[in-house]
């Protein structure tokens, strides 16, 4: 098996795991997802978005004011750090729902940019966390020229890469 094939494999279990709960288990509780992806993801030895990187990004993102409304993600895997970075937002703009906060994570990888789009939909952020597919330059481009993304919009560009 090749190293992405054991990538996409653990991320597909992990899947299967979170998707195994009754359904209302993560609505509106990204924390609780988070908690949930980790603790299998320790198991399966996973890189994910942890609690030490985690509280690092709060801490920085804390210092950002005004509070930050709009994060690019690079790098999405199974859509952890993307429920992370929806959650982190709706504390700093407290929960305020007339706050048009997003996260827009890209991933290169099919398999896991499906995978990710769970997570988005079971803690019913599918309106604020936005998985896409493709080369880090594409879908970028994609969502700019649809208005969703201005050119000086952008608050926070976290990049999650694989070495």
């Amino acid at each position: 098996m090749s190293k992405e094939e054991i990538i996409e494999a653990k991320a597909k279990a992990l899947h299967d795991h979170i998707s195994s709960r009754p359904v209302d288990t993560y609505a509106d509780k990204p924390w609780g997802l988070v908690k949930s992806t980790n603790e299998s993801a320790d198991e399966s030895r996973m890189m994910t978005f942890k609690d030490a990187e985690i509280e690092d990004s709060r801490q920085q993102t804390e210092n950002i004011q005004p509070a930050p409304k709009t994060i690019v993600e690079f790098g999405g895997y199974v859509g952890a750090s993307a429920i992370t970075w929806d959650a982190i937002l709706r504390e700093f703009n407290n929960a305020d729902s007339s706050v048009d906060a997003n996260v827009y994570t890209f991933e290169l990888s099919s398999v896991s940019a499906g995978i990710a789009q769970d997570p988005t939909r079971l803690c019913d952020l599918e309106n604020t966390a936005h998985v896409f597919e493709g080369p880090a330059a594409d879908p970028p481009r994609k969502v700019f020229e649809e208005g969703n993304l201005k050119k000086t919009g952008v608050d926070i560009a976290f990049f999650d890469h694989w070495e």
